[in-house]
């Protein structure tokens, strides 16, 4: 059990603004913005607030879409980062996110096995990434050491088509598979069973065996 911390000092009254895509604003396309109170006092007034602007009504010049339909990172060291890891010159066009609930994540279907997607598969399968240390460093809030980054195998040189729900069953690419047999895990420590789930929205990939 933690002792209380000191709150906030001098403060009548705390507001949290944040942008995101919440299950209301992904089930109510037409809602812009929405609000609740947090916590009350024994008065029930409100201490605390909250307002949420849903990110698919706001332009920003680090969001944008494309043709992945989703909305996509476009900071300059993450699109340079993702570029250099797809193997392809300059930019690219930004990191795409998980839609709905998810959206502070990256799509699985790209950056499988980053620290960033929303599913943890384990220390030993799982990366700090490059493009992670780059969106950290982009948001001006933090001093990164990228000697620390460690390397992503998922998509490497793969190009910017890779990852796409379009392509991923076309059978070019290593990292997906068609059907439902067995084969190496991509990182190759691991059998697996070729299969999807609904982060990978149709594309299926060679996950690891149940012991």
């Amino acid at each position: 059990v933690q002792p209380d911390g000191p709150g906030v000092q001098d403060t009548d009254f705390l507001l949290y603004v944040w942008v995101a895509h919440t299950s209301k604003c992904h089930g109510e396309p037409s809602v812009i913005a929405y609000a609740a109170c947090c916590q009350l006092d024994s008065e029930d007034r409100p201490l605390a607030g909250t307002i949420v602007y849903c990110a698919q009504h706001l332009t920003s010049r680090s969001l944008s879409h494309n043709k992945w339909g989703q909305l996509l990172l476009t900071t300059p060291t993450v699109s340079h980062s993702l570029a250099k890891h797809l193997g392809v010159p300059g930019a690219s066009p930004g990191v795409p996110l998980e839609e709905g609930p998810l959206s502070s994540h990256w799509e699985a279907r790209l950056l499988q096995g980053s620290i960033m997607t929303a599913t943890f598969d384990g220390a030993r399968r799982t990366r700090l990434d490059p493009i992670t240390l780059a969106a950290l460093e982009d948001s001006g809030w933090y001093r990164v050491n990228h000697s620390a980054a460690e390397e992503l195998l998922w998509g490497h040189g793969s190009g910017l088509e890779f990852g796409l729900a379009t392509t991923c069953g076309a059978g070019s690419s290593d990292f997906f598979c068609t059907g439902s047999g067995l084969g190496c895990h991509y990182l190759h420590l691991d059998k697996g069973s070729c299969s999807s789930d609904p982060l990978l929205e149709g594309c299926r990939m060679y996950k690891p065996l149940a012991n």
